[in-house]
């Protein structure tokens, strides 16, 4: 978990690098074709977070199994209760 928390950092800093770091020492505005590399590694890297990112939205949106037995648990109690008191009522008549 460091490790991602890291590289997305790095990866950040990267993106967020001024221009004037990816040019050419000559001075000219052409980027260096090392610059290119990155930008496309950079790319597969973040479409690859964003992925999993997704997945992992789409796992914490399903419910767990701990939560549909707490649900029919609930459902029990409140239907516990109400008998209880439908049996207090008909003991008190």
């Amino acid at each position: 978990m460091i490790y991602r928390s890291l590289l997305a950092v790095l990866l950040l800093l990267l993106i967020n690098a001024p221009l004037s770091m990816a040019q050419a020492p000559g001075g000219n505005d052409t980027p260096q074709p090392a610059a290119a590399a990155v930008d496309d590694t950079i790319t597969s890297e973040l479409r690859r977070i964003h992925r999993e990112l997704t997945q992992l939205r789409m796992e914490q949106e399903k419910p767990k199994m701990t939560d549909v037995i707490g649900g029919i648990g609930y459902i029990m109690g409140i239907c516990g209760i109400a008998a209880y008191f439908l049996a207090k009522r008909d003991r008190d008549q």
